[in-house]
This record gives structure tokens, sequence and C-alpha cells, in this order.
């Protein structure tokens, strides 16, 4: 006994699975097995749906707790609900449906996606029984971005419902519907459901859903900008949490807020202490994911003071955390926060490959609203680089990637927010002044005709060499007599490695000359076309079509 009081608690865990099947040998000899495990199954079945809704409510931590300290037991009941027949398999939905929050708050992600699997596959149980497991199973199919699965759920959900008569259920449905649209940024179908909903829960007296659909109804504000609404719908939905004693719905409306604050940039004190308040009351919860939402805008208040370090510690936490529990885009949102620290700490290649690859994993995952910010943020990164380098048809794409991110903005109704305009506006000036007006302009409204992939292929398209057909024809072009400038076929070559940002020493292997040769030959031409630099010489040659 003395090494299991002192253990880490594997030798208590390895006696208890002894007992255990000791106990299980012991039923089986008598014949009790079976008997046993129903009452096991009728047991944890009661404290589930005792438990499911107590988990919004004043007592919501202790009860979240108490399952927490089941799991074992409630994973075995379910698992083998599953597995059983009619009767079990009605045991199974309404298990599942009861603990569905308590996995997503807890992120016990394996629990949930094993359940939404069976549910998928097993069309069983009652109307009834499955209306409300399927809207349950929305909300796992939405914690795995799986839009496509949630809206199909919700569906049936909503079908099921409006056959049965059921408002309430017909309110939780269309809620889960508008989110999967909010989450498609198709913003104003969002709202037509959402709003729909809260009349039937307003007509129902629901108070919890309520607060569930001011959640939706905020993040849709949110992300089109509207912080004055934000501001109001996150207030309506704290008041209420706090009569209801809901931590969790406090928790997001104050995650709300923060975020409002901080992308309007407005009241920096008061989102400061809020965001450490949330980031409290998250962990007092045990809300995993929220702990990651509140540490990600601890992070980035922290890099609006300039305090750089500890933006960094608690954004590569917060990252971290979703990597744990496995959300895609809460994944691809930490490495998009990241690159924006990166950004502003000035390191361009970190913040490009960063952008790179939150853009990649937006696409996949068909969100748009991020979208926009990292093809801007991509932008700015190649900008800071192509300053270093001096290579123009960087700046050209960059200004392309800022078209396109134009596009998807105006198609979702989702503006620039103030937090990151000084920033953007700072590196399109020097894009703008790298390639002059009418360039700039060109690639912009190129950028615009683009999907945000076509953008990013887009990369070193505009400054690629021509082809030799091509060629023979730009180097006749050149030679006559109504040229400008009458570069000779030489130069052209050396003016189009040097639009590339190649070295002397590179353009010279190139071409199997001196360095010395192409010395001559970009002085030669930078007196023909009146400049006196790599970047002028480039510009001009776009501008004329010289290349």
């Amino acid at each position: 006994m003395r090494q299991v009081e002192q253990s880490d608690g594997e030798p208590r865990l390895r006696l208890l699975q002894t007992i255990r099947e000791f106990g299980l040998e012991c039923l089986e000899r008598c014949g009790e097995a079976a008997a046993a495990r129903q009452a096991q199954a009728h047991y944890y079945l009661r404290l589930s749906e005792e438990a499911e809704p107590q988990l919004a409510g004043s007592e919501q931590v202790r009860w979240l707790d108490r399952l927490d300290r089941e799991q074992e037991n409630l994973r075995a009941v379910l698992e083998q609900a599953m597995s059983g027949g009619d009767e079990e398999e009605e045991h199974a939905l309404r298990l599942g449906t009861a603990l569905a929050w308590f996995w997503y708050v807890r992120g016990h992600a394996s629990d949930g996606r094993r359940w939404l699997e069976w549910v998928q596959a097993r069309h069983c149980g009652s109307p009834a029984v499955r209306a409300r497991a399927l809207h349950q199973a929305a909300l796992l199919a939405h914690w795995r971005d799986e839009l496509t699965l949630a809206h199909a759920l919700s569906s049936e959900s909503l079908a099921l419902s409006r056959e049965l008569g059921d408002a309430r259920g017909m309110a939780w449905a269309l809620s889960w519907l508008g989110n999967t649209a909010q989450a498609r940024s198709d913003y104003a179908s969002a709202r037509a459901l959402c709003e729909e909903a809260l009349a039937l829960f307003r007509q129902a007296a629901d108070q919890h859903g309520i607060a569930r659909v001011l959640t939706v109804l905020t993040k849709v504000a949110l992300y089109q900008g509207d912080f004055q609404h934000v501001r109001a719908l996150a207030e309506e939905l704290l008041a209420l949490a706090k009569i209801l004693g809901d931590k969790q719905a406090i928790l997001i409306a104050q995650v709300r807020l923060v975020r409002c604050y901080y992308l309007s940039h407005s009241e920096p004190e008061d989102a400061c202490a809020l965001a450490e308040e949330a980031l409290t009351l998250s962990r007092e919860v045990g809300f995993k994911q929220f702990v990651a939402y509140a540490l990600s805008l601890v992070g980035l208040l922290a890099l609006e003071r300039g305090e750089q370090d500890t933006a960094r510690s608690h954004l590569e936490e917060a990252l971290r955390l979703h990597q744990e529990l496995g959300a895609p885009w809460d994944i691809a949102s930490g490495i998009s926060d990241l690159a924006w620290l990166s950004l502003i700490q000035g390191d361009f290649a970190t913040a490009r490959r960063s952008y790179a690859e939150g853009l990649q994993r937006f696409i996949v995952l068909g969100g748009k609203v991020l979208l926009a910010p990292c093809l801007e943020g991509l932008a700015a990164a190649v900008v800071g680089q192509a300053g270093e380098t001096g290579q123009v048809s960087e700046t050209y794409w960059a200004a392309q990637l800022w078209g396109a991110a134009a596009r998807v903005r105006e198609a979702i109704g989702a503006p620039l927010p103030p937090v990151h305009r000084p920033a953007y506006e700072q590196a399109r000036a020097a894009a703008q002044t790298r390639l002059g007006d009418h360039l700039f302009a060109a690639a912009w409204a190129q950028g615009r005709s683009m999907t945000p992939e076509q953008a990013i292929m887009a990369q070193g398209k505009a400054l690629l060499p021509t082809p030799l057909s091509a060629r023979a024809a730009a180097a006749s072009r050149l030679h006559s007599p109504t040229s400008p400038f009458g570069l000779t076929a030489r130069e052209v070559e050396v003016l189009r490695g040097l639009s590339q940002g190649w070295t002397d020493a590179q353009i010279a292997t190139h071409l199997v000359i001196s360095p010395h040769t192409v010395n001559r030959h970009t002085n030669s031409l930078y007196s023909k076309l009146g400049v006196s630099s790599r970047v002028a010489a480039t510009r001009s040659a776009i501008e004329h079509h010289l290349l």
C-alpha cells in the first residue's frame, strides 16, 4: 500500500484494473455479468442526463469535474451501447447527446469523434431522440470544421423537429445552420437563420437558447466590422449569462468584447483587463478552446503594447493548445497570429512562410474571412523582403495579392479592421513607390480578377522570361528604328537577369560572359533607359513592355 500512496498514479491504476478484472470474472462465473452491465449503463445514462442541463448553470464546473472523474466509465458504457441492439442504440444516442457539450468544453475530442462517426453510420433511434442527437452531432462536426457534415446534420434535425412540432428543437437546428453559414462567410444567411431561431427561443422563454444564438450573432457582426453592434450584442449576452450563472457564456461574451476592442483598435485598458479576466475564467471552467482564445488575445494585446517576448510566449502557448485539441480552423488562426507577430518584428521571411501556411490551410477548410488577412499579411511580408533584395517582380506579386484580398473582402462584406491598417498601408505605400502608380494599379487590378489560389500561383509569373518565339519578336522590336531605347539583344538578356534579382556573377554564369562584361552592359542599358538602379531599370522595362 505504501507504494500505491507514494506513486504518480500508475500502480494505483494497475491495482484498480486488476480488481476490476477479478470482479468481472466473478460476475461471469455466477451469471450476473449481463445484469451488472445493464445496471451500469442505466446509472451512467441517468447521471449524464442529470448533468446535461447543469453544464450551462451556476454549478457547471462541479458537474464538469464530476463527469471528468467518471470519464472512463462513461466511455466504456457508451462503447458498449454503440455496439448493442435497438434499445442500446437508443441509449447511445441519448448518452452522446447528453455528453456532447462536456466533450467540447473539456476537449475530449476523440470521444466526440467516435460518437459523431457512429451517428453518421447508424440511422437509428426514435425521431425525437434522433433529432436532439443530430443537433449535438452538428456541434461536434463544427468542432472538427466539417461544415458540410454540420449542415447535413442540422438540416436533418430541423426536418425531424418540424415533423414533431418541436419548436425548441427547430430553434436549436436553425441556430446550428446559422453557425454553419457564418463559418462559410455567408453572413446574410447566418443572420436570417439566427433571427428565426432567436424568435423561437424567445417564444419558448428559453434563456439558454437565446444566449446560444447571441454567441453566433456577435461573431457575424465582428467579422463584418460592425463593432458597435458587436458591443451591444455581447453586452446583452454578458448580462443574460450572469443572470443564468453560465460561466461559459460569460466567457464567450468576454472574448467577443476583447476581440472587438482589439480589431477596432480601441479601449486598450479595458481590453487588457477583460482579456486577463477571460483567461482566468476559462481556466477555472476548464474550457480548453477558450483558454487558447484568451491566450491569443492576451498575446496580441501585448504585441500592441510593444511587449514582443510576452506576445510570443502567449501566442505559441495558444497554438500548442489548438494543436492538442486538433481543431483545424483554430490551428490555422494560431499560425496566422504568429505570422502577424513576425511581420511586426520585421522577420519577413518567417512571416512569409507562416502566412503561406495559413493560406493553404484556410483554402482547404473553405473559410473566407481569414483568407483576406493572410493575403494582406503575405503581401506585406513579400514587400518587406523585396525591399531587402530589390526584386521588383516580388513587389508586383504583392500588389496582386492585395487586389485578391480586396475582392475577398468585398465579396463577404468584411472590411479591413483598424488594427491592421497602419502596417498594411505602410507596406502598400512602399510597394506603390517602388512600382510607380501605373504599374501598381495594373497589378492590383490583375489581383482583383483572381481567386486566392490564382493569386498565390501568380508568384514570379509577371516577370518570367518570355517564350523563345516572343523573345525574337521582342529583340526585333527593340532593334527597330522606332524603339525609344535601342537596347541590344545582350542588354535585354542582362536586363532580364537584373529583373529576377540575380547578381552580376549569376548573370555572367547564365550568359557565359565575364562579370566585367555584365557590368558594361548594365551601365549601357542604364544610360539608354535613363535610370541609375536595378529597381528603376526593371520598373521602366515593365512599364514599356520590354520584358
